[in-house]
């Protein structure tokens, strides 16, 4: 075998398996070393010492695949009861427990400015497209005043809106455009058809 395949395939090979090999052969060694120098009756505890070797390191090495799998799992897994396991996000609590509740339940509970803003968008945006900044603070001028795109930013925090940006400044303020999420859209399209 040439070298340079014999060095791609030692490559390939991870560590724990480079590991089990190197304990594997230094059992054999000391087995056949046995072999020469201990009697015949004490061979077979030679045998058993060396494979006792190789369990004991098999064994460790599954124990860490298992801990390194669990704890990627954990890592996913933001139902899990590990108050930990979402702390790299830094969302509250709260937080998680609204969004964790299904889309017309968070909706029911928004003010009626934030779902008449939420309405005008989903009319809107029936048939595609997006509704801009600047025709919604317009529509809602009179009943939220200045503060339509705060509200805005609350809907789209809660999953209801995506955010696009146009491109365009108010000054030195980037102008956006609204559409309804897909997550948001499938469950509106899955409880009303």
């Amino acid at each position: 075998m040439p070298n340079e395949k014999r060095m791609n395939i030692l490559q390939a090979i991870d560590s724990r398996t480079k590991v089990m090999a190197l304990i594997a052969l230094i059992a054999e060694a000391l087995f056949l070393g046995s072999l020469a120098t201990l009697p015949s009756s004490e061979t077979l505890y030679a045998l058993i010492a060396c494979a006792v070797i190789l369990i004991v390191t098999l064994g460790g090495i599954v124990l860490v695949e298992v801990t390194e799998i669990r704890t990627k799992r954990a890592a996913l897994n933001p139902d899990s009861k590990d108050s930990h396991s979402c702390s790299h996000t830094n969302i509250p609590e709260n937080i998680r427990n609204e969004l964790s509740l299904p889309f017309l339940v968070r909706r029911d509970k928004q003010s009626e400015d934030q779902r008449e803003i939420l309405d005008f968008i989903e009319r809107r945006t029936a048939a595609g497209g997006s509704v801009s900044q600047k025709e919604l603070e317009d529509q809602f001028a009179k009943h939220v005043g200045r503060y339509v795109y705060w509200r805005l930013e609350v809907l789209q925090y809660l999953g209801f809106l995506q955010k696009v940006d146009t491109g365009e400044k108010h000054g030195d303020k980037p102008r956006f455009s609204y559409k309804l999420s897909s997550e948001y859209k499938k469950e509106r399209t899955s409880t009303f058809g």
